[in-house]
């Protein structure tokens, strides 16, 4: 698995298990690294460490597991819509990475779009049931244009409890780097598309 692959891996399954949705005018702003979006009211900020304790509870082999926590992307932001551990199922996502495109120069959205397209199709070999809602379509925002897609996989804790999931991801280059920022929700249960769409048309680059 390359590296954008594992960390897509990684930002699909921390889906943050747990044993009135609306967007705020308070706004997520990075000025060292050109980010922007409108954070979503009443959910809850999220550290890492409390992501990797997610992770912990999925029903992984020991070398994807590692894996998924040697990452070194940054991680600009993760919000979960209750209190980790707060309820059964799964708790709705919403996080923001900032990868390294390892090349020391810009991308044009034309050499980006072919390569996030490999690394999500990987996705199909590590996800149990992985199918596309939505093909990698190109999108634009406020400062820049990136690619984005919306899959379901099957998800399973340690408990055997199984979770039809619904991942949307955005990936946008940068400078130097790519945003990736995923919403993540339940297949057949909540569905926050709602809120995740308003976000969505917040996100600012370079701004």
């Amino acid at each position: 698995m390359n590296r954008t692959a594992r960390i897509l891996l990684l930002v699909s399954l921390v889906g943050s298990f747990s044993v009135g949705i609306g967007a705020q005018d308070s706004i997520f702003r990075s000025s060292e690294f050109g980010f922007s979006m409108l954070e979503p009211k009443g959910w809850v900020l999220t550290e890492k460490k409390v992501l990797d304790e997610s992770l912990m509870q999925m029903e992984l082999s020991d070398a994807t597991f590692q894996k998924m926590l040697s990452d070194d992307d940054i991680l600009l932001f993760a919000y979960t819509k209750y209190v980790p551990n707060s309820r059964r199922g799964l708790n709705p996502k919403i996080e923001a990475r900032v990868i390294s495109n390892r090349l020391n120069r810009p991308l044009t959205l034309d050499e980006f779009r072919p390569a996030i397209i490999r690394a999500f199709q990987t996705l199909k070999g590590d996800l149990p049931a992985y199918t596309y809602l939505q093909e990698p379509t190109s999108i634009d925002f406020v400062g820049a244009s990136g690619v984005y897609q919306i899959s379901k996989f099957k998800m399973r804790t340690k408990e055997r409890t199984e979770f039809y999931v619904r991942s949307r991801t955005y990936a946008i280059p940068y400078k130097t780097y790519f945003f990736q920022i995923s919403f993540v929700d339940e297949v057949g249960g909540e569905d926050c598309s709602p809120l995740f769409d308003e976000l969505v048309k917040s996100i600012k680059i370079g701004k």
